[in-house]
């Protein structure tokens, strides 16, 4: 079974490191993983988007996806390119402290204020990853143990200071997930919860 999820936002949320974290997280729960990244040409403000396909054998879809299982939103202004790669069996995760309109889907949405819960809870900076934790924990994802081996590998050497800020993010988003579920009905990942 594969499961394909498209992260968007703007340059500097850290769409680009929560995809290496899922990614890297999937196979410390024996899974297999691909993943693609795009951005614009700015560092800050532009673009950025992850694709990330995991799965409990062999890998057959590419990275490059036009449509997914799951959507993460972190900001409005690239919202509409999400929502075309969505369709009816689809869940998008829309970070409603940022995207304030009601998000107009055949998708299943589920409205989560990670940045409002980051803020509050860890740090601005740490937004995408509380977003990663809810996702993980809603969907039956990823582990928590899975998330914090896959930050501890892809957070690059000049972040390794904001490794327990991260980890704290995750934990925090990992709790909302588990009240979200409860609170949504939402797909699980895989074949048991």
């Amino acid at each position: 079974m594969e499961r394909s999820l498209i992260a968007t936002g703007i340059g500097g949320q850290g769409i680009q490191l929560s995809a290496q974290v899922m990614a890297r997280a999937a196979i410390h729960d024996g899974r297999k993983a691909m993943l693609f990244g795009s951005y614009g040409g700015m560092m800050r403000g532009g673009s950025t988007d992850a694709s990330v396909v995991l799965a409990d054998g062999p890998i057959d879809s590419p990275p490059v996806l036009s449509r997914c299982w799951l959507g993460i939103a972190m900001h409005h202004q690239y919202l509409p390119g999400l929502l075309e790669k969505l369709d009816d069996r689809s869940t998008v995760f829309v970070n409603t402290s940022v995207i304030q309109d009601k998000v107009d889907t055949a998708a299943s949405v589920v409205d989560f204020g990670a940045t409002e819960l980051a803020v509050e809870a860890v740090s601005l900076v740490c937004a995408t990853m509380v977003m990663v934790g809810a996702v993980a924990a809603a969907t039956s994802l990823l582990s928590p143990e899975a998330l914090e081996a896959g930050l501890a590998e892809a957070l690059p050497p000049y972040r390794r200071e904001h490794f327990d800020l991260n980890t704290q993010a995750l934990a925090v988003g990992y709790d909302a997930g588990l009240e979200l579920a409860g609170s949504y009905t939402i797909p699980a990942a895989w074949a048991t919860r």
